[in-house]
């Protein structure tokens, strides 16, 4: 699987591979899981549009996570994302 993110406009617009074998791209709420963790560590915060095909990548606007954003969960032993400890 290949990542692309870039900008297009005022947006943000992240890709990645697909064949049309595979099938139609991945809907809007299916494509978070194929940018990454889901979890609060993860690059891409939402998916933003319906899927765009251009024949090598399914493509959509996304919203990248904020960096502040990444420091707010911490990894469990078991590797699991988890909120940070209460004050």
């Amino acid at each position: 699987m290949v990542l692309a993110l870039a900008g297009a406009g005022c947006g943000k617009v992240g890709c990645f591979e697909w064949t049309e074998h595979e099938g139609a791209c991945p809907s809007q709420d299916e494509a978070l899981a194929y940018f990454g963790s889901t979890a609060c560590d993860g690059e891409v915060a939402s998916v933003d549009s319906e899927p765009e095909f251009d024949g090598d990548y399914c493509c959509y606007d996304i919203t990248k996570r904020d960096y502040d954003d990444y420091g707010v969960c911490q990894a469990s032993p078991d590797g699991r994302a988890s909120p940070p400890p209460s004050p």
